[in-house]
């Protein structure tokens, strides 16, 4: 019951309205709840400061309003991942792998992501930007990245064939 639920209803929305029985409930089963969050996976508003992931095992879920400060993200597989309104700041998340990950309001700052094949990434909603970021031999291959801005980045060698780049802005970005 609760796979088909989540299924039908998002598990975003799952873990809010748990979080809320809980509350009311507070005498319910904590090892059902432990349980039942564990498949939903959401992470609402979290701050990780100059975390090292490739030491620490990546939780993939729902990210929501989080920030990542100064964190080593190399190689960390974030498959599947989902990423909304959340800020990546002084963060290197180079080789990453992007797998069907979402990303839906996503601000990247003064990060390094070299090597990314972005068109792995689930196409929904996308929205992405990038500030002082270095964006070298990334791969962008038929994206729809309409509106989206690369501000002051290094796109050195970036592969955008057949992409969509109506409204894009790459202000001051080095695109040799």
């Amino acid at each position: 019951f609760l796979a088909a639920w989540l299924f039908a209803h998002g598990r975003t929305r799952a873990a809010r309205l748990l979080r809320a029985h809980r509350t009311r409930n507070a005498h319910a089963p904590q090892k059902t709840y432990l349980y039942i969050m564990a498949a939903a996976s959401y992470f609402a508003d979290q701050t990780y400061e100059n975390q090292d992931f490739t030491e620490v095992s990546w939780a993939a879920g729902e990210y929501e309003g989080c920030t990542f400060v100064g964190c080593n993200l190399e190689r960390v597989d974030w498959s599947g991942s989902q990423f909304a309104d959340c800020t990546f700041r002084d963060c290197n998340a180079s080789l990453a792998i992007l797998h069907r990950a979402s990303f839906q309001d996503v601000h990247f700052e003064r990060c390094k992501l070299l090597g990314l094949r972005w068109e792995h990434v689930n196409p929904i909603g996308l929205a992405l930007s990038f500030r002082n970021c270095t964006l070298d031999h990334t791969s962008w291959y038929q994206m729809r990245l309409k509106k989206t801005r690369f501000d002051d980045s290094s796109l050195v060698e970036a592969d955008f064939t057949e992409a969509d780049l109506s409204e894009a802005n790459f202000s001051d970005t080095n695109l040799t």
